[in-house]
């Protein structure tokens, strides 16, 4: 069983497993230090506007808020995902992935988060799946629960930016849904008006996979996605926030 602890503070003070399954024993240590990042850019038609800005953000990023030891790579979507750059530290390499993106037709949001997240190559680290769209799922065969249960399985937070004003959730569905995977995988969900804002988001969440921080026990089994869900995490002292994701890994021998 692995909890990735995203404390605010970057220091974590005491965390304590309070579950149906007491653990005997519970350890915690620190992430390696360099992180893997998939970038997921929605290149449906409704980005066609826009595509450039998020093109230019996506550079920056590469070139400042990754250092040389970390890798990423580039998944882009319409009606169906695609790896439009395999796992790097080459910050050109990437960049010239974002050159040849091109908008055009529906949007699978939960596909792509599917496919994104079994690209992870690490079985561990600071790893983390940002999404970048403009609207809400129009082509998915997955549903939201399935990018949850991926999310999961493979111990990897999701992060949806959202190019707009947050909709009305009694007239659209898809905040809900979009909070739902970002929460229940240890990420979050940014809407924002402004590209601008793109670059900071960028930073912003790097530097918090530079604060993550594992908690391991072994509870004798690959744990249900029920058992998971009894699993709380308590923070000593008070008043430090964090994010967590619950995460069951079956070992070998």
């Amino acid at each position: 069983m692995v909890v990735n602890a995203l404390g605010r503070l970057g220091v974590l003070m005491a965390a304590m497993v309070a579950a149906a399954l007491l653990p005997s024993a519970a350890q915690a240590q620190v992430a390696a230090d360099d992180v893997e990042v998939i970038l997921t850019i929605d290149t449906s038609e409704s980005m066609q506007e826009i595509l450039e800005d998020a093109r230019e953000a996506g550079e920056r990023f590469f070139s400042n808020a990754l250092s040389t030891d970390d890798e990423a790579f580039v998944v882009d979507f319409n009606n169906l995902p695609r790896l439009a750059r395999q796992t790097t530290s080459d910050p050109d390499q990437l960049k010239q992935s974002l050159a040849g993106l091109e908008a055009r037709g529906d949007t699978a949001l939960y596909d792509a988060i599917v496919f994104a997240l079994q690209q992870f190559e690490r079985s561990s680290g600071r790893r983390a799946l940002v999404v970048v769209t403009d609207g809400e799922d129009s082509a998915s065969f997955y549903q939201p629960a399935e990018c949850v249960r991926q999310a999961r399985l493979h111990g990897v937070p999701v992060y949806l930016i959202v190019l707009g004003s947050p909709p009305d959730p009694s007239r659209d569905p898809s905040l809900l849904r979009n909070l739902m995977i970002a929460e229940r995988s240890g990420g979050e969900v940014y809407y924002i008006s402004d590209l601008d804002d793109l670059s900071k988001i960028y930073d912003q969440i790097v530097s918090e996979l530079r604060r993550q921080y594992f908690l391991a026990f072994n509870a004798g089994h690959t744990l249900t996605p029920e058992e998971l869900d009894q699993i709380e995490i308590e923070v000593v002292p008070k008043g430090v926030s964090v994010r967590t994701l619950l995460a069951s890994q079956q070992r070998g021998g």
